[in-house]
């Protein structure tokens, strides 16, 4: 039974034969043998051997069809991988942005309070002795106390005058990493707010409030909370869910948001699940 045609010239009719008769001398029994059982045996034989072979072309070549994707198949995988990204990287972005934000916030309340430390070993007295009473502070004198208390202690690259979108005097002091404070003096005592990426943005992403000597009311007396720098928790009442609500209050749409840096300070330093992120 034919397996190929051998029309074809040169190098392609050579190897055709070779491989006929590799499969004859195969399968072929021996002289003695040959009868009609053993031929038939011979056939079968040779029928197997030729069975994944078919003519045509100039070769012959593989009967059996070679497993591949269809372009349908491969566009319809990309689809379904482009789907899945655009629902997971949003997650894993906002994961990261948040595991930042929580390292710089921790650095920045480790090394400010670290320098008020040393500023008060080379000066006699507290914040107390350092900041005037009742008194609203000037930028220069703002830059003033600056000066003097922290910026011999702390690595930046400069200092100027940013006031908020209330009025509110803040002198600003950009850190060689990148990150940014503002301070303001009053006569409630000192507000500090940390940006983590030297914007000057009000969202919670971007600003996170602290205190310095500020003043709590109970009752008819007015005094200090802390002696160094803390998280904003003026007239908060101690309740971790209230610091969700009321002028101060994280949560979201919040404008003022200043309670969101001691939300995070309770929890470990990271950002808590329903946070305004």
């Amino acid at each position: 039974m034919p397996i190929c045609h051998y029309g074809e010239p040169g190098v392609l009719r050579g190897l055709a034969r070779s491989i006929y008769k590799a499969v004859i001398q195969r399968c072929a029994t021996p002289k003695y043998l040959i009868n009609k059982r053993s031929f038939a045996t011979a056939q079968l034989c040779i029928q197997a051997h030729t069975s994944s072979l078919r003519c045509g072309g100039s070769l012959c070549k593989d009967d059996k069809k070679k497993a591949a994707f269809t372009l349908a198949e491969v566009l319809i995988t990309l689809g379904i991988i482009g789907v899945v990204a655009a629902m997971t990287m949003p997650m894993l972005i906002a994961k990261y942005q948040k595991l930042v934000v929580e390292t710089k916030l921790q650095v920045f309340y480790a090394q400010i309070n670290d320098a008020f430390r040393r500023a008060h070993a080379d000066y006699d007295g507290t914040f107390d002795d350092w900041v005037i009473k009742d008194k609203n502070y000037s930028y220069n004198e703002i830059k003033a106390f600056l000066e003097t208390y922290l910026l011999p202690y702390v690595k930046y690259t400069k200092i100027k005058q940013c006031n908020n979108k209330w009025g509110q005097i803040f002198a600003c002091v950009y850190f060689v990493n990148g990150t940014m404070m503002r301070l303001s003096i009053d006569d409630n005592g000192g507000d500090i707010v940390f940006h983590p990426n030297a914007k000057y943005e009000y969202n919670p992403r971007e600003k996170f409030a602290f205190q310095m000597v500020k003043k709590k009311t109970q009752g008819s007396k007015a005094y200090n909370s802390v002696e160094f720098i803390e998280p904003y928790v003026l007239d908060w009442n101690g309740n971790r869910e209230s610091l969700k609500t009321g002028q101060w209050g994280c949560y979201k749409g919040c404008e003022n948001c200043s309670y969101c840096t001691k939300l995070i300070q309770i929890n470990g330093w990271k950002i808590p699940d329903g946070y305004p992120w």
